[in-house]
Order: structure tokens, then sequence, then C-alpha cells
């Protein structure tokens, strides 16, 4: 929102305050005040190079490998590939919100924390015997520099047998 203040010494004005608010997305927008006194007389301000953005920005992310086999207790390398985008004001940060895994320890995960932008780290090949499978959760949020805000999550997963989809 725009606000101008009217102001007429001699006549007077029809309303002292005037305000504009931007109805509409875009980029280098602008919005004009109207400004009229007792007398009929008007005059018009423009102010531009205003900017809306109510449209979270894009984020997706992938884990590399997705799959981690065999499940020989090993710690190996996985990276998030992660495409974070935003048209019109442009992205401001990303951050990782979840890491998490159905079975095991927290020392089965090193390099990956919540509240960090870390991409790239290692996991733990292992399973439980008598479980389905074992699989590590990371989530990850964008914000744009509106203050808007999308997030994605991925999988990494320790099948329980190799025949199981990887």
């Amino acid at each position: 929102m725009v606000k101008w203040t009217c102001a007429d010494v001699l006549s007077g004005v029809v309303s002292a305050n005037v305000s504009q608010t931007l109805s509409m997305e875009g980029a280098n927008l602008s919005l004009t005040g109207v400004c009229a006194d007792l007398a009929d007389n008007t005059t018009a301000d423009t102010r531009g190079g205003l900017s809306l953005d109510k449209t979270a920005p894009l984020v997706a992310c992938v884990a590399s490998p997705a799959v981690l086999w065999p499940p020989n207790n090993d710690m190996r390398p996985v990276n998030v590939a992660l495409t974070f985008t935003d048209a019109l004001s442009g992205t401001w940060s990303f951050a990782t919100t979840e890491v998490s895994s159905n079975e095991g320890d927290a020392e089965d995960i090193i390099g990956f924390s919540v509240g960090s932008s870390s991409l790239s780290g290692s996991l733990r090949a292992k399973r439980e015997g008598n479980g389905s499978g074992r699989f590590y959760t990371f989530g990850y949020e964008g914000g744009d520099r509106a203050g808007n805000t999308s997030a994605c999550s991925t999988r990494v997963t320790v099948p329980h047998d190799s025949s199981q989809p990887q």
C-alpha cells in the first residue's frame, strides 16, 4: 500500500489521505495517487518500481544415491541436489528442516544437520534384520525475498533385501 497526504491552504482538500494498494503480482509496477481540492483542482503523483510477490518459490530435492546396497554397515557418501528458483523476487535462503531415520542411531548420519544448508554427507548402509528396510528422510525449505516459502523432501533407502524395488 502506498499513501499520499493531500493539502491545500486556499480551498482545502476533498480528502487529506489517499492510498492505493497493489492488487496483482508483478515487478516494476506503479501506483498513482490523485489529490483534489474543494475548487475541483487535481494533481497526481505516481510511484514506480514497486513489486508484489505472493507466489512461493519452486523447491525440489533429490538424493543420490537413493538406495544404499548392500547393507554392509559402511558409511557411504550421499548428495542432495536442490533446485531452488523464484521468478519474481528472487531466492533468499534455504535450510535443512529434517534429517531423520526410521532405524538406527544419530551417528549413522554425518554431515547433514537441521538448520544448516547441508547438501552432502554420509549415511550408514545398515538396516535392521526384522524390519522392512531403513529409510533416511531429508527435508528442505526455501524462502524468496518476499518472504514466501516452499518445501521439499527426499529419501535414501536401505532395502530389507535386494528383491525390493530400488
